[in-house]
């Protein structure tokens, strides 16, 4: 059993769907990785894992709204490790329920100093957190033991994560909803998943993936891309949120496509809560509408005939 764990693990780490056959070197990478893990399980409780918040602005009056919380861990000899460092491991090692936990009471701090009392931040989610049956509790605790507006924690869902959601997660995310918790589905436009959860899931909002705004507007085929994209979530309702703006001409074009807010080294890269807290940005009030579906759908079924 070992001996396929380690085997397991090679065929993980060269790219997956593929077969690989156990050798002796392949000991030690697994050996490591176990306690690596251990290792990992230990930082969670001690509170190693902290979150960096990078800004989201809105894009047409250049202020601080939101920010999107990025996971990071503080290595007491290696310094501080990003994700691809640590992650795949967390959801190898069952341990994202726990690393959510701990994220959700730390996002909900940020929140209760500052810097706003409007300001909102996003939180990336995964499909082992809601399917736990306990993840939408943990959130509408947090917010209420530390006062906050429910629409000040918003949750982010990746396609990787909901290839296939279940009734469970389905639960989860509209209870969450109908508590007024926004829910975001990142990744927006990187397959066809996607397009089915705007219809099967309650979704508040879109993100542009960063694939199609790297390109823009030089590239014809990106700027129709986001363009089109950006009309189909706004005839939604959606709230929609541009990634990975590295350019002014980048924020720029997506403004005029009707994409309302963007983030990016343009604005600023992740920051810990202290630096974040320290500084003074030009904030703004904008809060996500948790059920625009809903709303949309009411002022259409009573709107007057002319």
């Amino acid at each position: 059993m070992s001996a396929a764990d380690a085997a397991m693990y090679r065929a993980k780490a060269a790219g997956k769907s593929r077969t690989e056959v156990f050798e002796p070197s392949m000991r030690t990478t697994a050996d490591h990785q176990t306690a690596l893990a251990a290792e990992l399980a230990r930082a969670i409780e001690n509170g190693d894992l902290v979150l960096h918040y990078q800004p989201i602005l809105e894009l047409a009056t250049r202020t601080v709204v939101g920010y999107e919380a990025l996971v990071r861990w503080q290595h007491p000899t290696r310094g501080l490790l990003l994700p691809g460092a640590f992650l795949p491991l967390i959801d190898d090692r069952g341990l994202s329920v726990t690393l959510g936990a701990a994220l959700v009471e730390q996002a909900a701090t940020f929140l209760e100093r500052g810097p706003s009392d409007s300001t909102w931040v996003s939180l990336n989610v995964s499909a082992d957190q809601l399917g736990d049956s306990e993840f939408a509790d943990r959130v509408l605790s947090a917010i209420g033991r530390h006062h906050l507006s429910p629409q000040r924690i918003v949750v982010e869902l990746t396609e990787a994560s909901l290839v296939a959601p279940n009734t469970r997660i389905r639960h989860e995310l509209t209870e969450l909803r109908n508590a007024g918790v926004p829910i975001l589905l990142d990744d927006f436009g990187t397959g066809v998943s996607p397009l089915s959860y705007l219809r099967n899931l309650p979704v508040s909002g879109v993100k542009l993936d960063m694939s199609f705004v790297a390109g823009i507007p030089e590239d014809p085929a990106g700027a129709k891309v986001s363009r089109a994209l950006g009309a189909l979530a706004r005839e939604l309702g959606l709230a929609t949120i541009a990634e990975g703006i590295e350019t002014e001409a980048q924020a720029q074009f997506l403004s005029r496509c009707g994409w309302r807010y963007g983030q990016g080294w343009l604005f600023g890269v992740a920051q810990p809560a202290a630096t974040v807290l320290a500084t003074h940005p030009h904030v703004g009030e904008s809060l996500i509408d948790p059920r625009p579906q809903e709303r949309d759908e009411a002022m259409t079924t009573h709107e007057p005939l002319a």
